[in-house]
């Protein structure tokens, strides 16, 4: 698994479903209150859930792993969700193959 190809997926799908450009979430120190607020879809932190879902199941479909989903602080970066799910996702290929 490649980790640009994998970001790439990653911010495609949250890009997508927040209705927001790539460009802007791939901006150093965007954070998750950030993606919230630039969102015209978004409200709250159930709508970041949906996308974190959306997001695990483009996983699943091109890897055929889920990773667990986050529970993270408004506070943090997309990069450190891209970072989070990667290992996580990376963690789950190592123990099934």
């Amino acid at each position: 698994m490649l980790k640009n190809e994998f970001k790439k997926l990653v911010l495609d799908t949250i890009s997508q479903h927040a209705e927001i450009t790539k460009i802007l979430i791939s901006t150093p120190l965007f954070t998750l209150a950030d993606l919230l607020s630039a969102s015209p879809k978004l409200i709250n932190s159930v709508d970041l859930m949906e996308v974190f879902a959306h997001t695990a199941i483009q996983i699943k479909k091109k890897y055929n792993v889920a990773p667990k989903l986050p529970a993270l602080p408004l506070n943090t970066t997309i990069d450190e969700v891209v970072e989070y799910l990667f290992e996580k996702t990376k963690l789950k290929l190592e123990v099934t193959l």
